[in-house]
């Protein structure tokens, strides 16, 4: 049967014997409320703030992706898989061994979820929600992008250090962080490789020439925001210290972060 006479049986029955099953999920469908990702309001004050009171071992996971959140040219909140990759690839030059993953959030509390076990790109969005695994570390980037965890916790990334990362990393793992007054929410994070696909597909459609532009971009300016915060700082990276060092030399000879050409200079 065609969608023409299908609709025309649906009005049928809706006539005869009240709104068909179909009819009554169109109607569901069109009534629920639309999934609205907001934007990256980010006070850069209060980040600021952030970066000098961070301990210096959080500032490669929460400070980073916070300062992600803070620069990103798209001010769109849903940008899960490029935040995602932008920060796996930055840490991965660090020497962090880190790694894209498929995750899934529940509020029970406002009776909401949000993510899939197989996120996957349609119509070039993300059906599904990603984050990654750092070392030791749980970071879901835009986790502001919904609305509930906005208007709770503001426009910052989530993060959190795991207890068994080999085990998370193999199989998995749920991890609870505090929601609204004394309630929680809960993330089920899926094993390394739940999300080559969506992986493949971003390196797949975006130049790997772009791509670096943006991890440097990303490290630059973020070694040049801590080192006016904190000054040479030891985080626990090397290579990140090496950054923040290269930063505040250029700082020394009066030169400032620049954007030429799409990639940050300091001149």
């Amino acid at each position: 049967m065609g969608k023409a006479s299908r609709q025309k049986a649906e009005r049928r029955a809706a006539g005869t014997t009240g709104p068909s099953p179909a009819v009554e999920q169109r109607k569901a469908k069109a009534a629920a409320p639309r999934f609205s990702p907001g934007a990256l309001a980010v006070d850069e004050k209060q980040l600021e703030g952030l970066l000098t009171v961070m301990p210096a071992d959080r500032l490669p996971y929460l400070g980073m992706a916070a300062w992600y959140l803070a620069q990103a040219p798209h001010r769109n909140a849903n940008q899960c898989l490029v935040a995602s990759m932008v920060l796996v690839a930055a840490l991965q030059s660090f020497g962090v061994q880190a790694d894209l993953v498929a995750i899934e959030v529940a509020i029970p509390s406002a009776g909401v979820s949000y993510g899939s076990p197989e996120p996957r790109v349609v119509d070039d969005m993300v059906a599904g929600h990603v984050g990654l695994l750092a070392g030791d570390t749980f970071l879901d980037a835009t986790a502001s992008q919904f609305k509930e965890i906005r208007e709770d916790r503001g426009v910052m990334p989530v993060v959190g250090r795991i207890a068994d990362e080999d085990r998370v990393r193999k199989h998995g793992g749920v991890l609870r962080f505090p929601f609204g007054s004394g309630e929680t929410m809960e993330y089920k994070v899926h094993p390394v490789g739940s999300a080559d696909e969506v992986g493949i597909k971003f390196l797949e459609k975006n130049s790997m020439v772009d791509i670096a532009q943006l991890v440097t971009n990303l490290i630059r300016g973020f070694a040049w925001a801590v080192g006016a915060t904190r000054g040479e700082i030891n985080t626990g990276l090397p290579k990140l210290n090496q950054s923040i060092a290269e930063a505040l030399q250029a700082a020394s000879k009066g030169q400032t972060p620049q954007l030429v050409d799409g990639s940050v200079e300091y001149r």
